[in-house]
């Protein structure tokens, strides 16, 4: 059995105080020393949205950078060719809108 000298109250505390000052040290020195991470991509200040009709129009604001984005469909076989062969408009193919209204009738015994 390995017997302990005797310290004194105040050498306790001053070894629990040490230990208690290592712990918030580990904790905290991690933090003050990282890196602050660069948000990616563009401050977007401002989102302005807007209706146009006229898919000739929006295409052609498209085309020219007034409009960044466009979240209807295109019907007219000729401006998406168009869409398609400019290297400065890229696209996707969604199926299914919002304006989708799906009726699941529920059944009962009677009817």
């Amino acid at each position: 059995m390995v017997k302990m000298k005797n310290y004194g109250e105040e050498a306790k505390m001053v070894a629990l105080f040490a230990i208690s000052v290592l712990l918030v040290l580990q904790i905290v020195m991690p933090l003050a020393f990282a890196q602050e991470t660069i948000p990616q991509g563009p401050w977007v200040d401002e989102i302005v949205f807007f209706e146009e009709p006229s898919e000739d129009k929006v295409v052609d604001m498209l085309l020219k950078g007034d409009v960044d984005i466009y979240l209807y469909n295109i019907r007219d076989p000729k401006l998406f060719e168009t869409i398609r062969n400019s290297p400065n408009l890229a696209y996707k193919v969604s199926f299914g809108m919002y304006n989708e209204l799906t009726f699941n009738p529920a059944e009962f015994k009677t009817g």
